[in-house]
């Protein structure tokens, strides 16, 4: 998805087609590029369904992800 411009409306009224568009094709959407508590929040309130970027975690590798999932970091 298109986070950079989520604070323009043109920005938002992109991102707002494309979840959308996802939901009439009965698809999950993921907004990558997540860095900033306004992002996400705008993402959450557009309805998209998941989120990835550094506001979340920094990349780690496969064998650590399981853990922090269990921990419920995210």
């Amino acid at each position: 998805m298109f986070v950079d411009d989520l604070g323009t409306p043109r920005g938002r009224d992109m991102v707002t087609a494309l979840v959308a568009l996802a939901r009439s094709c009965g698809m999950a959407t993921v907004a990558e590029g997540v860095e900033d508590p306004f992002q996400r929040d705008a993402l959450r309130d557009l309805g998209c369904d998941f989120l990835q970027g550094y506001l979340l975690s920094r990349p780690v590798p496969a064998a650590d992800v399981l853990p922090l999932l269990a921990a419920k970091v995210f």
